[in-house]
């Protein structure tokens, strides 16, 4: 029974050697890229058409904060399946395999609990995505405007 991370590590080692410590990589790294590329267009978009712009050209740090908060709402919530996908992936062992990669996971779950179950706990990974993106948006931008823009 592991109670540690080291235990865990050294437990994964055992029973499934060093590829287990990787196990649900693929569908990570493959959801990090759009996430971010829909993340940063939909700020981009948002900040740049949809909000009021001051005469220097700036928006306001709210904005900016619920353009960023916006913008990882619809990234969150269009990629979480592939999170609960992921999810699926590292919990099986290779004793009770159940998919056979991603794909053979996506599909195994839509026949058996339909588009609900990719969607089941997207309100907690919200809460935590949600200020995620508003702070990361309106720190990075108003830091960006204050430190990197040229005065004119």
């Amino acid at each position: 029974n592991a109670t540690g991370i080291v235990s865990i590590i050294s437990l994964t080692l055992k029973t499934e050697g060093f590829v287990g410590l990787f196990k649900g990589v693929g569908p990570t790294v493959a959801g990090a890229l759009p996430y971010e590329g829909i993340k940063f267009g939909c700020y981009d978009l948002l900040s740049s058409k949809l909000v009021k712009k001051s005469e220097s050209g700036s928006i306001s740090v709210y904005s900016k904060f619920v353009c960023g908060a916006t913008a990882g709402t619809l990234a969150g919530f269009v990629l979480y399946p592939n999170d609960t996908v992921r999810k699926l992936l590292q919990m099986q062992s290779d004793g009770r395999k159940k998919y056979n990669g991603a794909i053979d996971c996506y599909v195994k779950v839509y026949r058996v609990h339909g588009i609900a179950r990719f969607y089941r706990g997207v309100l907690p990974y919200m809460s935590r995505m949600v200020p995620n993106a508003a702070i990361q948006f309106g720190v990075y931008e108003s830091f960006k405007e204050r430190y990197l823009t040229k005065p004119r």
